[in-house]
């Protein structure tokens, strides 16, 4: 029998986007009404993404082992502009020679853990995000694009992903050092290639449903939305309890955002926002925590960073989404 029974509807109803949170069972996909459409089931998660018809939302609420219904919101990448090159200042006691270009990892003291030979080696990284261009100073271990074959992991229309993988694991020989280049890299396309800088919550669960499922070490997440989403909450739960870092973007002011975005704000997910080469605070930068709050949160290099793009070069960019693989490299390093 069908589990969610649907109500009437016609022909000019409104489709929603939701997300599905069971109790217990995940019911199997050909059990559910035929009106439900683009199912994906993520069974560690005990969560269903699924487009139904409005009227169906509240039924499908009412359901004996439903335990919340959500609808999907926008997601976006976590990166503020593409901007100009800011003055060098590095240190001078590393025993590395340090190019016009190592002001970040130095900042962060990354050379010095490679001096010590640590460089990520064997710590599984999986970046959640944009996509990721083909480029002769980054290596992927593996990959996969929520959306299939049609739409791989290759392909980064955006040049997001590619930037903040980049930071994470360029080579070293690379003019743009990535701070763990050692890493055994994952790039999970979360963004599909026709909407640009915006996915949704349910793309997004995906994606970590996959990295949970393979077993990554540390999942990067530089993009971010607004409103808490309690089934996204509780997938990050599972995925820490599996012994997965989560590290996501705080995100950037805007006129109508002032506050740390999701994932970010979530006690179990090490938030992180942006510092210029002065160790300042960038102006867009959003700081969410008082001194005594429990959560955690880091800031990190974020401001004019000089990385990869999908043309096989390099650009800089700017914003959390910066920030946060610098701290993935350097977990990376300390595990």
């Amino acid at each position: 029998s069908t589990i969610l029974a649907h109500a009437q509807q016609t022909n000019e109803e409104k489709m929603v986007d939701i997300i599905v949170k069971y109790n217990e069972r995940v019911p199997d996909e050909d059990e559910l009404d035929p009106a439900y459409q683009n199912v994906s089931t993520l069974d560690i998660f005990q969560i269903q993404t699924m487009t139904v018809p409005e009227s169906s939302v509240k039924i499908i609420s009412s359901q004996k082992n439903v335990k919340s219904v959500s609808y999907d919101q926008k997601m976006t990448t976590s990166e503020t502009n593409t901007s100009t090159p800011s003055a060098i200042n590095v240190r001078t006691e590393t025993r590395r020679t340090l190019s016009g270009y190592d002001w970040n990892n130095d900042m962060v003291r990354a050379f010095d853990a490679w001096d010590e030979g640590f460089t990520g080696k064997g710590v599984k990284v999986a970046i959640l995000d944009t996509g990721f261009s083909p480029h002769a100073d980054l290596s992927f271990t593996g990959g996969h694009s929520i959306f299939g074959k049609s739409d791989p992991y290759t392909i980064d229309n955006v040049g997001h992903g590619t930037h903040v993988a980049g930071i994470v694991a360029a080579a070293q020989n690379s003019p743009v050092r990535g701070i763990a280049p050692d890493v055994s890299l994952y790039g999970v396309k979360v963004y599909a290639s026709d909407e640009g800088n915006t996915t949704s919550t349910g793309n997004f669960l995906d994606g970590l449903y996959w990295a949970l499922k393979n077993d990554m070490d540390i999942i990067n997440i530089s993009s971010g939305y607004e409103t808490e989403n309690d089934a996204v909450h509780k997938a990050i739960i599972k995925a820490t309890e599996a012994g997965i870092l989560v590290i996501a973007a705080s995100g950037n002011k805007t006129p109508s955002n002032t506050t740390i975005d999701f994932p970010a704000a979530h006690p179990e997910v090490i938030a992180v926002s942006s510092v210029g080469e002065d160790t300042q605070i960038a102006d867009d930068a959003m700081i969410a925590y008082e001194p005594d709050d429990p959560r955690t949160e880091f800031v990190a290099p974020g401001r004019s960073i000089y990385g990869l793009n999908t043309s096989g070069g390099y650009q800089y960019s700017s914003g959390s989404s910066q920030a946060t693989p610098h701290v993935t490299g350097m977990a990376a390093i300390l595990k």
